[in-house]
């Protein structure tokens, strides 16, 4: 069982309502039919510098990245993830006076509760108010009861940002709404994939929103950089490859890395490159 899926809070029953209508929760949707299918094989057959002389092979499967796939969902989540951590680590890059990221929640009154975008503006009119700067938002519809497994509407955000904290007990006493301070927080990553993991799940809505210093309009983040498999071993590039046996020995095998068979993997045609990284990859 993978890190993520331990995270993952059982799923059984989810009480609706009139503003939780069309969300839900990762992994509630419908797959695609190639989804978890194979799609190709990577590899890097620098052999010596591999134990044993032997290929690394990387077998893939096809994935859809959408939040609400059940079987596409780990990778969804750990890619919005990355793209997050990027966001905020580039501000922080380009305004290093920022501090470190810090973790909050903003809760609305629940017998009040309104409409998503309604909410949605109000929190990040909050959060400014309360001192944050700049934050990636994600939205929360449902909570967990832990003894019974079930989820009920109880809407807040967690925002991952910067900025510092004050005005709480003003905004509670004017507005009603809760804002907590959980605190620094070192591996945003960590922290951004678990929120993401029971994050709400809309259609037409965008489950990460970003407010402040982080908004679109404000902020241009530097482009990420290409994404480009890495040999764990030795550094080089994994490329598409094929098999040269009659029976490929990883044709029953799940999605994964392997060791081949020295004389079993060749380069599939023109995606032969030298083993360079960065910029000196670029130049081939």
């Amino acid at each position: 069982m993978s890190s993520l899926e331990q995270g993952i809070l059982p799923v059984e029953t989810i009480t609706q309502s009139p503003l939780t209508s069309g969300w839900w929760l990762p992994g509630q949707g419908s797959p695609y039919a190639t989804c978890g299918h194979f799609k190709t094989y990577e590899g890097c057959l620098n052999l010596d510098k591999h134990p044993e002389g032997k290929p690394l092979i990387k077998k893939v499967h096809h994935t859809c990245f959408r939040l609400s796939c059940p079987v596409c969902m780990e990778k969804a989540i750990t890619r919005a993830s990355d793209r997050v951590v990027h966001r905020l680590t580039s501000y922080a890059e380009l305004y290093p006076e920022s501090g470190y990221p810090i973790h909050v929640t903003i809760s609305p009154p629940q017998a009040r509760a309104q409409e998503y975008e309604t909410m949605r503006r109000k929190a990040a009119r909050l959060a400014r108010a309360a001192g944050i700067t700049a934050a990636a938002m994600i939205y929360h519809p449902f909570r967990e009861n832990k003894k019974t497994k079930t989820w009920r509407f109880a809407p807040h955000f967690h925002l991952i940002g910067y900025g510092w904290v004050q005005n709480t007990g003003i905004i509670y006493r004017r507005h009603g709404w809760i804002i907590k301070n959980i605190g620094i927080r070192k591996d945003i990553f960590k922290v951004i994939r678990y929120q993401l993991s029971h994050c709400g799940v809309h259609r037409t809505r965008h489950s990460i929103t970003y407010t402040g210093g982080l908004s679109g309009r404000r902020f241009k983040a530097t482009p990420m950089p290409r994404s480009t498999s890495i040999c764990p071993e030795c550094g080089g590039f994994m490329l598409p490859v094929q098999c040269t046996e009659t029976l490929n020995p990883l044709d029953s095998e799940p999605e994964g890395y392997y060791w081949g068979s020295p004389m079993g993997w060749i380069y599939a045609t023109h995606s032969r490159r030298d083993h360079y990284r960065g910029d000196e990859y670029d130049e081939l």
